[in-house]
């Protein structure tokens, strides 16, 4: 089995050397990046996830397919590392909201419109972890001050993973294309303010790469 440290002897262009090279050498370089999945999403993911290990071990043979899959759109404005650990920490997020979206009620969406926005649990899982952390904080700032009601509902649904056909049944009052409308006015206001902010688009693309 390779070692996990040959990972750390790699910059982004061997990396993708290695990943495109079938044979031994793509198998030692995706079992060295399997690892750092493993670590990026133990960092990131909370301890209360039934049957977590084999829930990160999905998560890792998933990102490794599309890692492979999407090699082409890697661009170099982060460390390879940094890029594949977003795209599982990313995926795996995703399935946890399509999880919980089967429990959310109506009652619950029609009723509450708090968004609470936890920053990743690990600080050193990459290094645009910090630029994540603090975009969050503004974000979480800027919900509550900028956004409406309705907004902060519909933005919640989503998070929860909800489609918009979904958010439009379980709220009555709000008609399938104002979904749309209310997500994308939340959006633009919500950038707007991390730019007010002093957040560049290039800071916020970079802090949630994948």
């Amino acid at each position: 089995m390779a070692s996990s440290f040959v990972s750390m002897d790699r910059n982004n262009t061997t990396w993708i050397d290695h990943l495109s090279s079938p044979g031994p050498t793509q198998e030692a370089a995706l079992t060295d990046l399997g690892e750092v999945l493993r670590r990026g999403l133990d960092g990131a993911l909370g301890r209360k996830i039934s049957q977590r290990q084999a829930f990160i071990e999905d998560a890792v043979q998933d990102t490794l397919l599309k890692v492979l899959s999407h090699l082409a759109e890697f661009r170099g404005r982060s460390r390879f590392t940094t890029w594949a650990v977003s795209i599982a920490v990313r995926e795996a997020f995703g399935e946890l909201r399509r999880r919980r979206s089967r429990d959310v009620s109506l009652d619950s969406l029609a009723l509450e419109d708090s968004i609470s926005l936890a920053p990743p649990g690990n600080p050193e899982a990459s290094d645009g972890n910090l630029d994540r952390r603090r975009i969050l904080r503004a974000l979480q700032h800027l919900i509550d001050r900028r956004l409406t009601a309705k907004q902060r509902q519909v933005l919640r649904a989503k998070l929860e993973g909800l489609e918009q056909s979904e958010i439009a049944r379980r709220m009555p009052d709000v008609k399938r294309n104002a979904v749309y409308k209310l997500a994308h006015d939340a959006r633009k206001s919500l950038k707007k303010g991390l730019i007010e902010e002093g957040f560049s688009e290039a800071t916020i693309r970079h802090a949630f790469e994948f």
